[in-house]
């Protein structure tokens, strides 16, 4: 096998007429910058998902794969934020815009995953069939109890794919129990709760792909594909990688003066993401903010050296999620036509907090072009909170995400009032402003080349991750998702490219356990 990793600015997919005459060369040797290669596959993309689909694929010792990466930060600016400036981080590193998380682990609802199978026309996106992809990239380990305190005990994981232990995907709890966690539980419960950049793809006068134009420094080169190009470029790169290189909005492409190799109304449009929304009371436990505490420092500093992860230096502050259909009395003051699957996350940072995730939002956003080529970043608009709908249902799940931190069980804990948003912030008009100056996004950018039936006129893939209207190129990373599962994104796209690798490139045999 062969996996060569580039870094480089990838300019984009050039189309090719058919008297067109495209010779970068033999490609016999590997991973040179500038210069012209020859590979079996070619990823775009160095994120999760991409390096699944490229270890998957070496797996066939015959295969050569080349993994061009790239990255970079966005200011995004939105009505529904009160026109703040956001600054939506991309990563530029091993594993890409997955690197920076919120170490969570979960895998999204069965009703998601069937929603999913439904749009595409698909049943092997049914959740059941997922699992054997989710378990082949998971290797769980139960925390040890002798450093958990006696209430804080982990259940046993329900799913027993969870167990298998031969993948790459380490899970686990915490060693160390905060314990603001088990009176968040209890509140839960009270209420009812159980550096290559600039791609552009090369197509032969048949519509198929053949080669990615990339940039290193300020000489471009070309990397061949025998077979196909994967775009795992992520959800705004990925489309706008596709416009660059002919496909996309025909009304878009004519703007740039560029050619029409497929028009797909449905590239760059479609774009779901979350937010997050605060609630915060100072406590009176151990958290993070008892780090300023030097005796207390030294003691946990001492811990993690000498007993790997037993300190609170080994616990990431997210540990107990809740995850609910909004309950009464706020369902009943939703309006006529809003209705969601909604979550919330309990963490610490310096305070509790509860941070409220709708995480099924109705608005959608998009991904344009600033230009022609894919040396700037694209045009991002996320329209967080644009739909009233998603405005209805932040408001009253901020209300009961106050409900549950002032619940009779955290009463012991509570210091003094609410800190966020605050005993003054009381009526509709300023909850709504409160959401508005403060929420965050949630980073989970997804559905913006998305997955549909050939007879959809806005579905950019088809449910093998195929691009509609040529041959030889696939999207492989969350901007091809059907839709945006209410769950942590990281296990949906390992899942996913594992499964593609395995399924549509017909690469390698799975060979997992049975479950019962």
């Amino acid at each position: 096998m062969a996996l060569y990793i580039y870094y480089s600015l990838l300019l984009h997919l050039l189309p090719l007429a058919a008297s067109t005459t495209f010779n970068p060369g033999t490609g016999n040797s590997f991973g040179r910058p500038n210069q012209n290669e020859t590979y079996d596959y070619v990823v775009i993309g160095r994120g999760t998902a991409r390096l699944a689909v490229a270890m998957r694929l070496v797996e066939n010792t015959s295969y050569t794969v080349a993994v061009v990466e790239a990255g970079g930060f966005y200011q995004i600016e939105n009505a529904g934020v009160n026109n703040r400036s956001l600054h939506y981080a991309r990563g530029k590193t091993l594993g890409s815009s997955s690197a920076p998380n919120a170490n969570i682990y979960n895998r999204g609802t069965r009703g998601s995953y069937q929603q999913w199978a439904d749009i595409v026309g698909d049943d092997s996106y049914l959740f059941d069939n997922w699992l054997p992809y989710f378990a082949k990239g998971t290797n769980y380990t139960s925390p040890n109890a002798t450093f958990r305190a006696a209430n804080a005990t982990v259940p046993k994981p329900a799913n027993l794919s969870s167990l298998y232990n031969g993948g790459p995907v380490h899970i686990s709890y915490p060693n160390f129990a905060l314990p603001f966690t088990s009176w968040a539980q209890k509140a839960f419960n009270s209420l009812g709760f159980q550096n290559i950049s600039g791609f552009s793809i090369m197509f032969s006068g048949k519509k198929t792909a053949t080669a990615v134009k990339v940039r290193s420094g300020t000489d471009d080169h070309f990397l061949t594909a025998r077979k196909e190009i994967v775009s795992s470029a992520g959800a705004f790169q990925s489309p706008q990688l596709l416009v660059a290189s002919d496909i996309g909005p025909a009304q878009t492409l004519a703007q740039y003066n560029i050619s029409v190799v497929a028009d797909r109304p449905g590239v760059g449009q479609n774009m779901w993401d979350n937010v997050d929304i605060e609630v915060t009371w100072k406590v009176g436990v151990v958290g993070f903010n008892t780090l300023a505490n030097s005796t207390f420092t030294g003691q946990q500093t001492q811990l993690f050296q000498n007993e790997l992860a037993s300190s609170i230096y080994g616990n990431y502050g997210a540990e107990y999620i809740g995850w609910e259909k909004l309950p009464e009395p706020y369902r009943s003051d939703l309006s006529a036509t809003t209705f969601i699957c909604q979550g919330y996350r309990a963490t610490t940072n310096g305070c509790g907090t509860f941070i409220v995730v709708p995480v099924s939002p109705i608005s959608r956003g998009n991904i344009t072009l600033q230009s022609n080529t894919m040396l700037g970043p694209p045009i991002t608009n996320p329209n967080w909170l644009t739909t009233e709908t998603d405005k209805d249902l932040a408001l009253q799940a901020l209300k009961q995400g106050r409900a549950i931190i002032s619940s009779a069980a955290m009463k012991a804990i509570l210091i003094g009032n609410e800190t966020a948003p605050g005993q003054l912030v009381q009526t509709d008009d300023e909850l709504n402003e409160y959401i508005r100056d403060n929420f965050f996004m949630n980073w989970h950018a997804a559905a913006t080349c998305r997955m549909g039936e050939s007879n959809d006129s806005l579905a950019v893939v088809d449910s093998k991750a195929r691009v509609i209207g040529v041959s030889g190129l696939r999207v492989v990373d969350a901007s091809a998702f059907a839709l945006l599962p209410p769950v942590i994104l990281s296990q949906p796209r390992i899942g996913w490219r594992r499964r593609l690798a395995l399924i549509s490139l017909r690469i390698v045999q799975l060979r997992v356990p049975e479950y019962r």
